[in-house]
């Protein structure tokens, strides 16, 4: 310490400002490499992430407004009303098609895995249920389709979305 006190001014001032100085560049350097690994995950959540929420709530959506048309079609009065919502119900079902497959390839973990063949399991027996509620509701069992929309298939749809 008594070194340091007999240096001159100038000499103590150089010192303190390399000691400052390089104190900088090591929390830069350290600041870096951080910076680099909130990139990468910050990169893995746009490419990895993002896209399957993404078609994961597109699937729920075309979900809702497939059984919204389902309602429709038990409501309707006339069997062109009919039609125009079993058409929209197969844009429905081609568009969710088109997701599903999406999503299929963005499956990247192995309880999403899990997941997704429950989904499929659930959305299929849905399928089944649908195809008997517009079998009534074609038919003109209004009350009959409404407890099937009461019954399993509200409890399906509930446990798929």
């Amino acid at each position: 310490m008594k070194y340091f006190h007999n240096l001159k001014i100038a000499t103590k001032l150089l010192i303190s400002f390399a000691i400052v100085l390089s104190f900088c560049v090591l929390l830069g350097v350290f600041s870096i490499f951080q910076l680099a690994k909130v990139n990468e995950t910050a990169t893995e959540l746009n490419v990895n992430w993002m896209p399957s929420v993404e078609a994961v709530l597109m699937l729920k959506k075309d979900v809702l407004e497939f059984r919204v048309q389902e309602l429709q079609h038990i409501l309707s009065n006339d069997d062109a009303e009919r039609t125009a919502v079993e058409k929209k119900q197969g844009e429905i079902l081609a568009r969710f098609e088109k997701t599903n497959e999406m999503y299929k390839k963005l499956i990247s973990e192995p309880g999403e895995k899990v997941m997704y063949a429950e989904f499929s399991g659930l959305w299929e027996q849905y399928q089944m249920e649908d195809f008997k509620i517009l079998g009534l509701s074609r038919t003109g069992k209004r009350d009959e389709a409404m407890a099937a929309v009461r019954g399993k298939s509200s409890q399906l749809m509930m446990e798929i979305t």
